[in-house]
C-alpha cells in the first residue's frame, strides 16, 4: 500500500504517535507504508531503524540507518543511533566509529559521549571510557547512568575509593537506582566493609525485587556469613530469598543456620546433647522440638539445602530416631508428626541418606513398613509413617512405584509428589535420555574406567537450582575476572566455541555456556548417569546450546575441531597422568584461546589426606554403609586430629559428595611450583586465579604490591604458605595458549 505525497506528513505523525506510545511493531508497518511511496525518505528510514532496534532486529536497524545517513548526510543523531545498533549487533568497532562521527558533528551530544563510554569499556579501553563518561557528565552532571558506569570502570581498575564514591553519587542522584546499589555492594564487599555491603544488597532487592540477579548477588555475598546475633529483619529477608526461583539456595545455608542458632525461638534446640533421643524423656523433648522445627526459615533451609552442620545433624537424627520409636509404639500415630516427618524426608533425600542408622532402627523400619503396607492403598491422606520411612531409604524400597504415585495423586500431598518425582520419575526419564546421548570412542584407561564406575554409582554433584549469569562477550568476562589488567590481546569471538571437559551432572557446563554471549558448547563426561542427569536438567531449563557426549578426555585428540575456550575443573587430578590429559586439551585449543583449570591444592587438602589415611587404616569401604561408618568415626575424633576439619566441609554431609571428597578412586594434589613447571612445558600462559571471594585478591594485592597483575606463581606459593586455606576449594585459574 502506498501513500499519497500530500498525506505523508499526517501518516508520519500517526506512525510517530504509535512509536512513542510503545507500539513499535505497529509503527514499523506505517513507516513501511511511507517508504513504499517515498523509498528515500530519510526521516522514515531513520525512525524505522529505531523501531526495528526496539524490536530486537539490529541488522535491520543498521540497514535502515545506513540508508538514512547516505541520503541525509551528516546528522549527529543518526550516527549516534547507528552506533547503538552496531553495539546491539556486537560490532563494537563500528559503533566506536559512529559515536565519534556523532561527536564530531555535535561535540555536546551527551548520548553519544555516554554510549562511547559504554563501547570503549566493551573494547577494553578503560581510560577512554572514563574520559567519555566525564564528557557526558560535563554536559549533564546529574546523569546517574553515566556516574554508575564510570564507577564500574573504576571498580575494574581496583580504584575502590573512587568507585564507591561514584556509585554513591549515582544513588544520591537517583535513590531508587537498584543496579547502583548492587554494584556499590560489590565494591564495599571487596573493600572489606561487609556490613555496609549487606545493606546495599538489601537496598538493591528492595528497590527492584523482580530482578533475579540482585537476589543472586545478595545470596552469593552472604554465602560465607555467620551471624553472631539475631535480627528479625534479616530472617525475613532470608525467607524471601528462599522463595525466589533461580537462586542457588546452598549459598543461604550458612547465614540461615547461624541466624537460627541465635534465634530465641529456635536456637535452644541446638544445645541438646547428641544422645538426647536415648533419654527417658525423649518423647517430651520431641514434642517441644516439633514446634521449634516448624520455624519457617528452618523449614525452608531443610527443604531446599543440604545442611552441613554437625549439631543440626545430631539433632535431626535424634528426631528421626525418636519418631521411629513413637511409631513403633503406635503405628497409627496421628498426623501431628506429619510436618516434621515431611521435612526430615526431604532433607534425607537431599543428603542421600548419609545419616547413621542403628541396628534397632533397621529392624523398626522393616516392621513399620509391614504395618503400613496394608493400609497405604486405603488412605486418602499420607500416613506420617510413610514420610518417616522415606527418611531412611527411597520410597521404592518400601512400596511399589504405582502405590506411591496413586497415593500422591489421591492425597494431593505436594511433598510426596515431589519425592515421587525425584525418586521415581526423574531416574526413569534419565534412563530414556541416556539411550540417545552419543558416545565418542571407548573408555579403555584403567583409572578412567574406575572413575567412570564411581560416577555411574554416584553421579556428582546432584543439584536442583542453577543461576544463569548475564551473558557477556569473552573480553568483558575476562576483564571482570582480572580487574585492572590490560587484556586487550584477548581473543573475543562473537560466537565462542566451548569445550567443557568433564561436565559431571551439567551445572558447571550450564554456568560456563551462559557466561559467554553467543556460545555453543560441547560437554563431555565419562559417566552416562551424570550426562543423563545433565540432559534432563537442560531440557527442564530450556537450555539448547549444549551438546552432551560420553567420552574420555584421553580420547579427545581425535576431535576434528578446535575450541575458543576449554573448561576443565576438578577433572585432571582424577586421571592416572594429569599432564597427559592436560596436553590433550592444550592441543584442542585455538592459538590465543582460553583454558580454565581446577586442581586440588596439596596444602589446602591436608585434612582430606589425613582422612584418607584413616579410611585406609580402618578399612572403610566406599559403600553407603562404609561412608556412614567413616563419618561417625570422624565425628568422634579429637578436635585436634588432622582429619577432624573435613567434618566442616559441606561435602561431608551428602553421600555422593562425601564419596567424592574422601573415597575417590584416584586423587592427585598439586603445589604451585609443580603447576608452574607443567605450564612451561605446555606452552600455556598463566593469566591468573579466579577467586570465589574478592577479599582474597585484595589481601594478595596488599601483601604483594610488586605483582599488580597477580600472576607470579612464586608469590602465590609464598602467600599460600601463610594462608593455607586460600585454595581450600581448588586452584581455579585461567590460561591462554601462546
Amino acid at each position: 500500500m502506498t501513500v499519497q505525497d500530500d498525506q505523508i506528513a499526517r501518516v508520519m505523525q500517526n506512525a510517530i504517535a504509535l512509536h512513542q506510545g510503545g507500539r513499535a511493531g505497529d509503527a514499523i508497518a506505517v513507516y513501511r507504508q511511507v517508504l513504499a511511496s517515498q523509498p528515500e525518505n530519510p526521516d522514515a528510514l531513520h525512525l524505522l531503524g529505531l523501531a526495528m532496534r526496539q524490536q530486537g532486529d539490529a541488522d535491520g536497524a543498521i540497514d535502515c540507518l545506513e540508508k538514512a545517513i547516505a541520503i541525509q548526510g551528516n546528522v549527529a543523531a543518526m550516527h549516534s543511533n547507528l552506533g547503538n545498533a552496531y553495539r546491539d549487533a556486537r560490532r563494537d568497532d563500528q559503533a566506536f566509529k559512529e559515536y565519534h562521527k556523532a561527536i564530531e558533528l555535535d561535540p555536546r551530544h551527551q548520548d553519544a559521549w555516554y554510549n562511547l563510554g559504554i563501547v570503549c569499556h566493551s573494547l577494553g579501553k578503560p581510560e577512554q571510557a572514563i574520559a567519555a563518561y566525564d564528557r557526558a557528565l560535563s554536559i549533564n552532571p546529574g546523569d546517574a547512568e553515566a556516574l554508575h558506569n564510570k564507577a564500574i570502570v573504576l571498580h575494574e581498575q581496583q580504584n575502590l575509593v573512587a568507585a564507591i564514591a561514584g556509585f554513591q553519587a549515582a544513588i544520591q542522584t537517583r535513590p531508587d537506582y537498584a543496579a547502583a546499589h548492587h554494584h556499590l555492594a560489590n565494591a564495599l564487599d571487596q573493600a572489606g566493609r561487609h556490613d555496609e555491603a549487606l545493606g546495599a544488597y538489601r537496598a538493591a532487592v528492595r528497590n527492584e525485587p523482580a530482578t533475579l540477579r540482585f537476589w543472586t548477588g545478595l545470596a552469593q555475598a552472604m554465602r560465607a556469613t555467620e551471624f553472631t546475633g539475631f535480627d528479625a529483619n534479616l530472617k525475613s529477608l532470608l525467607i524471601d530469598c528462599f522463595a525466589k526461583d533461580g537462586i542457588d539456595y546452598q549459598h543461604l545455608a550458612l547465614p540461615a543456620l547461624s541466624l537460627l542458632k541465635n534465634d530465641p525461638s529456635v536456637g535452644g534446640a541446638f544445645t541438646l546433647p547428641a544422645d538426647w533421643a536415648d533419654r527417658d524423656d525423649a518423647a517430651i523433648v520431641l514434642d517441644d522440638l516439633g514446634g521449634r522445627l516448624a520455624d519457617p526459615l528452618l523449614q525452608a533451609l531443610l527443604g531446599q539445602c543440604i545442611v552441613g552442620d554437625e549439631k543440626l545433624e545430631h539433632l535431626l537424627t535424634g528426631c528421626r530416631r525418636a519418631l521411629l520409636d513413637k511409631f513403633s509404639d503406635r503405628p497409627a500415630a496421628g498426623q501431628e508428626s506429619s510436618r516434621l516427618c515431611e521435612t526430615l524426608a526431604t532433607q534425607c533425600w537431599f543428603n542421600e541418606f548419609v545419616w547413621r542408622v542403628g541396628e534397632q532402627e533397621q529392624q523398626k523400619t522393616q516392621a513399620l513398613a509391614a504395618e503400613l503396607k496394608s493400609s497405604i492403598n486405603r488412605s486418602d491422606t499420607v500416613p506420617a509413617g510413610v514420610f518417616l520411612l522415606a527418611c531412611y531409604a527411597p520410597l521404592e524400597q518400601w512400596f511399589a512405584a504405582a502405590e506411591i504415585h496413586e497415593l500422591a495423586r489421591r492425597s494431593g500431598n505436594k511433598v510426596l509428589q515431589a519425592l515421587a518425582r525425584a525418586q521415581i520419575d526423574e531416574p526413569q526419564t534419565e534412563a530414556v535420555l541416556a539411550q540417545d546421548i552419543p558416545r565418542m570412542g571407548e573408555v579403555s584407561d584403567a583409572v578412567s574406567l574406575a572413575v567412570q564406575h564411581q560416577y555411574e554409582e554416584n553421579p556428582y554433584p546432584r543439584w536442583a537450582e542453577y543461576t544463569a549469569a548475564e551473558p557477556k562477550r569473552v573480553a568483558e568476562v575476562m576483564r571482570q575476572v582480572f580487574r585492572a589488567r590490560d587484556l586487550s590481546e584477548i581473543a573475543s569471538p562473537n560466537e565462542p566455541r566451548i569445550l567443557v571437559a568433564g561436565c559431571g551432572t551439567g551445572r558447571n557446563a550450564f554456568e560456563t555456556a551462559a557466561r559467554f554471549a553467543g556460545a555453543t558448547t560441547l560437554a563431555i563426561d565419562l559417566s552416562m548417569a551424570s550426562l543423563a542427569f545433565a540432559r534432563r536438567k537442560a531440557d527442564e531449563l530450556g537450555i539448547e546450546n549444549i551438546e552432551f557426549v560420553q567420552a574420555d578426555v584421553l580420547e579427545l585428540a581425535a576431535l576434528n575441531e578446535r575450541f575458543d575456550i576449554i573448561d576443565c575443573s576438578g577433572v585432571l587430578h582424577h586421571m592416572a597422568e594429569p599432564k597427559r590429559g592436560w596436553a590433550v586439551l592444550g592441543g584442542l585449543l585455538k592459538p590465543g584461546g582460553l583454558m580454565r583449570i581446577g586442581l586440588y591444592s596439596d596444602l589446602a587438602r591436608q585434612p582430606v589426606v589425613a582422612a584418607r589415611a584413616l579410611i585406609d587404616e580402618r578399612g572403610f569401604a566406599a559403600t553407603a554403609d562404609g561412608i556412614r561408618k567413616c563419618r561417625q568415626a570422624i565425628f568422634s575424633l579429637a578436635a585436634d586430629h588432622p582429619a577432624r576439619p573435613v567434618a566442616q566441609s559441606r561435602d561431608f554431609f551428602s553421600l555422593s559428595l562425601c564419596r567424592d571428597l574422601l573415597f575417590h578412586v584416584q586423587e592427585h594434589r598439586f603445589t604451585l611450583p609443580q603447576i608452574k613447571e607443567i605450564l612451561a612445558n605446555l606452552d600455556l600462559e598463566f593469566l591468573g586465579f579466579e577467586h570465589g571471594f574478592a577479599s582474597t585478591a585484595q589481601q594478595y594485592r596488599d601483601a604483594c604490591p610488586d605483582d599488580p597483575d597477580m600472576t607470579s606463581l612464586d608469590n602465590w606459593h609464598d602467600y599460600e604458605q601463610r594462608h593455607p586455606e586460600t585454595f581450600v576449594g581448588m586452584y581455579q585459574f585461567w590460561l591462554r595458549k601462546k
